[in-house]
């Protein structure tokens, strides 16, 4: 298995960098692999504060598993423009754009160069864009793997308690003119390994950190009102919405799951008969760098389903 600090340089060297538009002209950069006699093509969609440069391990795996592979970077994160200049604020004007993006990149970029079936991978706010790109948007995607897809979000009160609050927030800083941090966040900082409730692997944990620390331009803190606010109204979509989602879908959840709902996820995953739920036992919320136990079985359950849809 390949060892989290680092993925080969001579898989890097293959990479195909660079950039498209996306709504109101905000330039993405993406990402490509492509090999001879690719057996189909997947599309990597990451999470919150997360950029393709953090899944190197994973890419590796599935380019040696014979995929042609293709992720970019969401605005206002990873190697993107942040959209409040001067801080490592993560905000959006509308969780909207981040389907809109999607959408064209995979019109621009991935499906000129396709071959063969369409796949998608996501994790987290991937997990939810990647739903909503799938309820709303005309496509040709065969199947969806999502880990720890963002249907819910753990908070200290029930989002219909915190909404009203939330919407006042962000009208009073649009008022103002500028975003403003949720309540009690904060720029970027390094959280400890222990009792975080991302990762149980050392290794992958500390090399996620030290991916930012020395790239500081990757840096992203806590998230806007507007974030916060704009991710309940696609949530909300996603659920009300949940029978347009007809791809046949895979949800990996992670048994010690604290960053999004599991209670939420369970509903949505019960509603629909296009998902298929697998628990990960022992994992924790980013389970394609938890330790190696629950990574395999992740791994495992997401290349069994693609080979499942790629007959």
């Amino acid at each position: 298995m390949i060892q989290a600090a680092t993925a080969t340089t001579s898989f890097w060297q293959q990479a195909t960098q660079g950039e498209f538009t996306g709504v109101g002209d905000v330039t993405l950069p993406y990402v490509y692999f492509k090999q001879d006699n690719p057996k189909g093509t997947l599309v990597l969609c990451t999470g919150r504060c997360e950029t393709y440069l953090k899944y190197q391990e994973l890419l590796e795996e599935l380019f040696q598993q014979g995929w042609n592979l293709f992720s970019w970077d969401h605005r206002g994160q990873g190697l993107a423009k942040r959209l409040v200049p001067g801080s490592h604020m993560g905000h959006v004007e509308d969780f909207n754009f981040y389907v809109d993006d999607m959408a064209s990149f995979i019109d621009q970029i991935v499906t000129p160069q396709q071959v063969g079936k369409l796949f998608l991978v996501a994790h987290s706010m991937g997990g939810a864009i990647s739903t909503r790109y799938l309820q709303t948007r005309v496509h040709r995607v065969s199947a969806a793997v999502l880990s720890a897809p963002m249907y819910g979000i753990t908070l200290p009160a029930p989002q219909w308690l915190l909404s009203p609050v939330v919407e006042l927030l962000t009208r009073t800083h649009q008022w103002r003119g500028r975003a403003g941090y949720v309540p009690t966040g904060h720029d970027y900082v390094e959280d400890p390994f222990e009792g975080n409730p991302y990762s149980s692997s050392p290794e992958r944990y500390e090399a996620s950190l030290a991916l930012y620390r020395n790239q500081p331009e990757l840096q992203l803190g806590e998230p806007s009102c507007q974030w916060l606010q704009q991710s309940f109204k696609a949530m909300d979509a996603l659920r009300h919405e949940v029978d347009q989602l007809q791809v046949p879908t895979l949800v990996l959840q992670g048994e010690l799951e604290q960053v999004v709902c599991n209670r939420a996820m369970d509903r949505v995953c019960n509603l629909s008969a296009a998902i298929t739920k697998e628990v990960i036992l022992g994992g924790r919320h980013e389970l394609f760098i938890e330790d190696d136990p629950m990574r395999r079985k992740a791994l495992e359950h997401t290349c069994q389903w693609l080979e499942l849809h790629n007959q």
